[in-house]
């Protein structure tokens, strides 16, 4: 199914609920799940989402308010559903009506999932962790690193006990979750945790793309990129100049096929492999150069202007 097609169906479903009567509407927004067929098109349509949430944003809370008060008659029966809409609107509100709101409805979603896995943890923990990186990543873009830390590393510990039954499904959950918590030691200034955890990740990413490279090969260069830009903090620019050529090695052959979905993947590359450069103070027209194709290949508006 293409995107303009998908973006239809939403639409559709939309304008159908718009039809309805107001209990009608809390009805269908509770037990038919609007709330994902919303997210497609607020992405598809993000310059207007803060106008275009608050009817919705009300129904929906109307909808988990109507939802929380029949589970409570209904045991476990219905709560997972509950969690389901939670984390999903949460991420709505972080789109459209910041962290706060979001947070809220994240750690709500959370609770439920603690209490779900207690009694299911082979179903109910990995939505658990889901949770805990989406609260995690809250906390982080709001500038709590120490609940961020926390948060991740709950998830991982989470994610290795699962990948060690069932690696194939949960060892790309440990590398993606030791990637932010590398993140985060990077950004308050550990660079040695950073680049031991990053390391981690990487020896991870290898093998999965040894098995699935086409799925994996597009993450196995944002760690080598990561990595780069670590060494970069390190001024150790010769192996981030390593890091970042062979990043750019795995993903441009992947970016000639695929412009649209790995352009901002290569931008970033790109923009670290200029900055490499500039830093060396090799020529004023290399890393020029390599900051001009870095701009050419981004995609997402705050990428262009971060590399400008």
């Amino acid at each position: 199914m293409n995107h303009a097609f998908k973006a239809t169906a939403h639409e559709n479903k939309i304008r159908r609920w718009q039809t309805f009567t107001p209990p009608q509407r809390t009805a269908y927004a509770a037990h038919c799940g609007l709330v994902l067929h919303w997210r497609a098109y607020l992405v598809r349509n993000n310059n207007m989402a803060d106008q275009r949430f608050n009817p919705f944003g009300k129904v929906f809370d109307a909808a988990i308010d109507r939802s929380r008060k029949f589970a409570k008659d209904t045991a476990f029966a219905h709560w997972p559903f509950i969690a389901k809409i939670l984390n999903n609107l949460a991420h709505l509100y972080s789109k459209t009506q910041g962290n706060l709101k979001g947070e809220c409805a994240y750690d709500e979603a959370l609770s439920i999932y603690r209490k779900l896995a207690e009694a299911n943890p082979d179903v109910h923990q990995p939505n658990m962790v889901n949770a805990l990186n989406s609260l995690a990543c809250v906390y982080f873009d709001t500038q709590r690193f120490t609940e961020a830390e926390r948060a991740f590393d709950e998830a991982l510990c989470i994610n290795r006990k699962l990948a060690k039954t069932n690696p194939d499904v949960y060892l790309p959950d440990v590398a993606n979750t030791l990637d932010n918590l590398a993140h985060l030691y990077s950004e308050t200034k550990r660079i040695a945790e950073s680049e031991k955890t990053y390391n981690e990740a990487l020896t991870i990413r290898r093998e999965l793309a040894k098995a699935n490279p086409d799925e994996c090969l597009p993450a196995l260069s944002e760690t080598l990129c990561s990595l780069a830009e670590n060494c970069l903090l390190a001024q150790r620019t010769a192996e981030a100049e390593t890091y970042a050529s062979e990043a750019e090695s795995i993903i441009r052959p992947l970016w000639q096929t695929k412009k649209m979905a790995l352009g901002d993947k290569m931008a970033a590359i790109l923009a670290t492999r200029a900055q490499i450069a500039r830093i060396s103070e090799r020529p004023v027209h290399e890393h020029c150069a390599l900051a001009r194709q870095a701009l050419d290949a981004a995609r997402d508006p705050h990428l262009k202007r971060q590399i400008q």
